[in-house]
């Protein structure tokens, strides 16, 4: 967890000094840290890796343990805080985890599909979810799967939910989800195509 000076700026070679480590995070069990999601009032930290670790993100005391005791790939958190979205590389499902109650309040699964990663929308009723071949986007509350798009990778969804980015290990894809049509691509280091 870093803290900076600078306020809402990009990182760059002639700023990075001014960036100091604040704490370090290391996991009970030893296990890798595969995402990390702050809530949308930066109250709240959680941290996947074989559980998930939901901390006081101001003071870094552990407020709640969720255990899955499979490898969680990525976590994201309802906008209104909530729910908290999670799902794994072994099982093919999203969980929708209701905060408060500590308990599920909702599944989604694709039989033999291979989960990536999620993004939930501003509105907070849908949720982006990327396979290893496809990317949905599911609309919870009425559990109907909105769009289906022929793109693998990790979904990140723009704020007004126009936009969706697919990201691999070597390239970047933004998709109009409107007119549901790739708009360009990035691939190791290139020009926007």
């Amino acid at each position: 967890i870093m803290n900076s000076s600078i306020s809402q700026e990009i990182i760059t070679v002639a700023n990075i000094s001014s960036i100091t480590q604040t704490a370090c995070w290391t996991s009970p069990s030893s296990d890798f840290v595969f995402s990390i999601a702050y809530s949308s009032s930066m109250n709240i930290l959680a941290i996947a890796s074989q559980n998930i670790y939901l901390y006081n993100a101001s003071t870094l005391e552990l407020i709640d343990l969720i255990e899955t005791n499979y490898q969680v790939v990525d976590v994201a958190f309802h906008p209104n805080e909530s729910v908290l979205a999670f799902g794994g590389q072994l099982r093919d499902e999203v969980i929708l985890w209701d905060l408060a109650e500590g308990s599920i309040v909702k599944t989604f699964s694709r039989e033999d599909k291979r989960l990536v990663g999620i993004d939930l929308l501003e509105d907070g009723n849908v949720l982006a979810v990327g396979y290893e071949d496809s990317g949905i986007l599911w609309n919870f509350d009425s559990d109907f799967i909105e769009r289906e798009i022929a793109e693998d990778g990790f979904p990140s969804t723009s704020p007004n939910g126009e936009y969706m980015v697919f990201r691999s290990w070597s390239w970047v894809r933004r998709w109009d989800l409107i007119e549901n049509m790739e708009l360009n691509s990035l691939s190791g280091g290139d020009s926007v195509t």
